[in-house]
């Protein structure tokens, strides 16, 4: 439970930078076990929001781990990408 508890820390800080990871899977989470040591890596496809409703943009390529993509990084919902597509993969 602490680890998760640091995990989603660490996603409000990324958050109030207004930045999505848009790839939270279990390899992008590195865990220090003796020092209960939290870090999330690899924001190589992350996107920097700029407005507070994105707009919904059509991908031609997906990006991400296929098995933790939300739908709103497959366009199978209609709704923009936003914080949520995080979240729901943390969850995971």
């Amino acid at each position: 439970m602490q680890i998760a508890i640091k995990i989603v820390e660490i996603l409000g800080q990324v958050y109030q930078k207004y930045i999505i990871h848009k790839d939270i899977n279990p390899s992008n989470i590195v865990i220090n076990p003796e020092r209960l040591a939290v870090k999330l890596i690899d924001f190589g496809i992350s996107t920097v929001l700029s407005q507070e409703t994105p707009a919904q943009k059509n991908q031609i390529f997906l990006e991400g781990t296929l098995i933790y993509m939300s739908p709103q990084q497959t366009d199978r919902m209609n709704r923009a990408l936003d914080y949520c597509t995080d979240l729901i993969k943390s969850a995971l």
